[in-house]
C-alpha cells in the first residue's frame, strides 16, 4: 500500500487480524474439546490418580495384569469388569468404600487402604474413571447404581 508521501506502508489490519486469530486460536485450544463437562474433567484426574495409586497392582487398563501381581498370591480383579460383574450396574458408592478402605476386598484386607492418603474427591475421581473403563459401558440404560437414601427405579438390573 501507497501512503501519503509516496512511501509503501505495510497493511496493519491485516497483521491486527492474524493477531487476533492466533490469539483465538491459543484460546480455543486451551479450553479443550467442546462438550467436556464435570463428569470427563473428574475422569481425566482420575486417570491420573489410577495411574499413580492403583496400577501397579491392577495394570495400567485395568484388567489386573502387571508386575506386582505376579508376585502376590491373590487373583488381581479385572477392574474394567466391575459392572459386568454386577450384572450389568456399576456400584459408585462401593467402588469409593472400598478405595478407602470402608469395604474389605478379597475376605481379608489384601488391597492397600488409600482413605488415609486421598481425599474424598480423589477416591471419588478414581471411580469416575473405572466407570469410564467397563465394557461394555454402563449406564446407557440407567444402569448406574443409585447413591445410598435415593431411589432406585431404574437404577439396578430390572430397575426395582
Amino acid at each position: 500500500m501507497i501512503g501519503r508521501r509516496g512511501r509503501q506502508t505495510r497493511d496493519r489490519g491485516g497483521l491486527r487480524s492474524t493477531c487476533a486469530l492466533l490469539v483465538a486460536l491459543v484460546y480455543a485450544a486451551a479450553a479443550g474439546p467442546a462438550g467436556a463437562g464435570p463428569e470427563e474433567d473428574r475422569a481425566l484426574e482420575g486417570k491420573a490418580l489410577y495411574l499413580r495409586f492403583c496400577a501397579s497392582c491392577h495394570g495400567t487398563e485395568g484388567h489386573g495384569e502387571s508386575i506386582v501381581g505376579q508376585y502376590i498370591d491373590i487373583e488381581i480383579p479385572d477392574l474394567t469388569r466391575i459392572a459386568e460383574r454386577r450384572g450389568g450396574w456399576f456400584p459408585d458408592a462401593l467402588v469409593r468404600e472400598t478405595i478407602d478402605g470402608r469395604h474389605a476386598v478379597h475376605g481379608a484386607r489384601q488391597m492397600p487402604v488409600w482413605g488415609h492418603v486421598l481425599s474424598a474427591p480423589q477416591a471419588s475421581a478414581i471411580t469416575e474413571y473405572l466407570y469410564w473403563m467397563q465394557v461394555p459401558l454402563p449406564g446407557l440404560d440407567g444402569s448406574r447404581a443409585p447413591s445410598p437414601g435415593t431411589k432406585s427405579e431404574g437404577a439396578g438390573p430390572g430397575g426395582s
